[in-house]
């Protein structure tokens, strides 16, 4: 099994329209998408090969980033594409599912101030 198989990455995220937008780590980068505080929600991101999104699996970071509801979205943040990024070994481009999840007060993950 591949360490991305069996990780999930935690962010905030806001549901508009069917999808989950502005997948980010903190509340602050979803404030500056505009985003009001009522509309913010926490999200467990996972590895599924038949999830309806997308997203780089970080080999260095070991985490989901860059998640959106389509391939090509995700594509245009390479200059040379994924598949560059893929054979230096830098990650992997994936299919995702996002669930909504309950946000604890006192979890160290949960940059709630920010």
């Amino acid at each position: 099994m591949k360490r991305y198989e069996s990780a999930h990455t935690d962010l905030y995220a806001h549901f508009r329209d069917g999808y989950w937008w502005h997948l980010y780590p903190s509340k602050v980068a979803l404030r500056m998408c505009s985003v009001p505080e009522e509309d913010m929600k926490r999200v467990r991101v996972s590895y599924d090969e038949n999830g309806a999104y997308w997203g780089w699996w970080d080999a260095e970071k070991e985490h989901f980033t860059m998640i959106w509801p389509s391939r090509v979205q995700v594509e245009i943040c390479f200059p040379y594409g994924s598949a560059a990024e893929e054979r230096r070994g830098r990650g992997k481009l994936v299919q995702l599912k996002v669930e909504e999840i309950q946000e604890l007060s006192n979890d160290p993950q949960s940059p709630n101030d920010l």
